[in-house]
């Protein structure tokens, strides 16, 4: 006769923190939209247009940056810098409630840039900056009896800021660049 083991499963004890990160390098935005992702002819547009397509909703006149891009940050550095976490521990373990996390310091500038195309051509590309300094609050959900403490989640997050970065040019881009780079603040 075949023994069965029994399984228990205990529910999640979900806690919330938030984790304020700040800049160190400024913060580069061009957000994808569907015009962006298809080659198109490309009409002459007024290059405030072209900024203000770039930038993440605002709500209330506060800018934003999308909440995926923190937590690929996050996951990105677990993969790389912390090998004994595994990219799906990361993953399933934390939540950033929001889709949007709003810049609570920090007012874009219109950024044109000299960059390459995929042949190889020169274009100009224009881009949101969020020059130094800039701020956001990141919202966290985790389970208090899960695999990650909220020391290691804000350890993560700080990696992620040093190593990875966010936005274009960003550390852990092709083009291994300076921006988007942060830290997790100190509460003072």
């Amino acid at each position: 006769m075949r023994q069965t083991q029994e399984i228990k499963i205990t529910k999640p004890k979900i806690e919330k923190m938030e984790i304020t990160i700040e800049g160190l390098t400024p913060l580069l935005v061009n957000r994808l939209t569907p015009e962006k992702i298809k080659p198109q002819p490309r009409e002459e547009k007024d290059d405030d247009i072209i900024f203000q397509e770039c930038l993440y909703p605002s709500n209330n006149g506060t800018h934003s940056f999308i909440a995926m891009g923190i937590k690929k940050a996050m996951i990105e550095a677990a993969f790389t810098f912390a090998k004994a976490i595994k990219k799906t521990v990361v993953r399933g373990a934390i939540f950033i409630p929001v889709e949007f996390v709003p810049v609570t310091v920090g007012i874009p500038r219109i950024r044109k840039d000299v960059t390459r195309t995929g042949r190889g051509d020169a274009v100009e590309t224009i881009r949101a900056e969020f020059p130094l300094p800039w701020e956001m609050t990141v919202p966290i959900e985790f389970d208090r009896g899960g695999r990650l403490s909220p020391e290691v989640i804000i350890g993560l997050l700080d990696v992620a800021g040093y190593h990875v970065g966010l936005g274009c040019w960003r550390p852990s881009s092709k083009s291994g660049g300076i921006f988007g780079r942060f830290q997790v603040k100190e509460n003072k």
